[in-house]
């Protein structure tokens, strides 16, 4: 599994991308959703529908700080017009 991160070390990169990930309840219950994990200060992202190889080589990375930014805009309305 190649990272794709330059800032970020090889082996920080993978224990995101195997990390433990959790996807939200209002999920419809299959592979349709996104999923999240916490490792450190950095949080993982990763799409359930895709098979699980593919799904840890291509999860997105962010800080806390990030997503932070992101849930307080969605609180916010800012995103509403996505759904």
């Amino acid at each position: 599994m190649n990272n794709p991160y330059p800032a970020l070390d090889d082996v920080a990169f993978r224990a995101v991308a195997e990390g433990r990930y959790i996807k939200s309840s209002y999920s419809n219950g299959n592979a349709g959703c996104v999923s999240f994990a916490l490792v450190d200060d950095l949080v993982g992202l990763q799409d359930d529908k895709l098979p699980l190889d593919t799904r840890k080589a291509r999860t997105l990375v962010f800080t806390r700080d990030e997503i932070r930014a992101f849930v307080l805009g969605a609180k916010n309305g800012e995103f509403d017009h996505l759904v």
